[in-house]
């Protein structure tokens, strides 16, 4: 489950990816600071979805949900108060894709980051409920912090 929950986050950066260069490629690359700013975006976009695909690693899936959740806040402002000095009213086919892929984006991200946390707690109570062994556990009362027995 927590594969395929990456995989769906990867997609959907992908997805907010390809929409953003989609539009930069159709005049959005003329606008001043809002052309870069796309640049940027996209290649953190791609960047962070073949990291996610590469490692497991709980901070990229943190990275996700923020990345996701800034890009969904320039849509939204971009659509309201306006952004670096552009503002779009329009909420065209490719603005409802691009705010789509986030929202999915920021749910995969967090099933992941769930599920993996369901699965070290489900670990950690697991290996907890072995009974000792015949010497006790190591780092108990008659071994030191190494686990080595302490002389007497």
């Amino acid at each position: 489950m927590e594969r395929i929950s990456r995989l769906c986050a990867v997609t959907f950066l992908v997805i907010g990816g390809l929409v953003h260069l989609q539009l930069w490629r159709m005049g959005y690359r003329g606008i001043p600071r809002v052309g870069t700013a796309f640049l940027v975006s996209i290649g953190l976009a791609f960047g962070l979805a073949l990291a996610v695909l590469v490692r497991n690693d709980w901070r990229l899936n943190l990275a996700g949900i923020g990345f996701a959740i800034g890009s969904l806040g320039a849509i939204v402002m971009s659509r309201t108060v306006g952004i670096l000095g552009f503002t779009d009213k329009a909420w065209t086919d490719r603005a409802v894709q691009a705010t789509t892929a986030e929202i999915g984006a920021i749910v995969a991200f967090a099933a992941v980051l769930l599920i993996t946390r369901r699965g070290r707690l489900t670990l950690a109570a697991v290996r907890s409920d072995r009974p000792p062994s015949r010497e006790g556990r190591a780092g108990g009362p008659e071994f030191g912090r190494a686990g080595r027995r302490r002389s007497s």
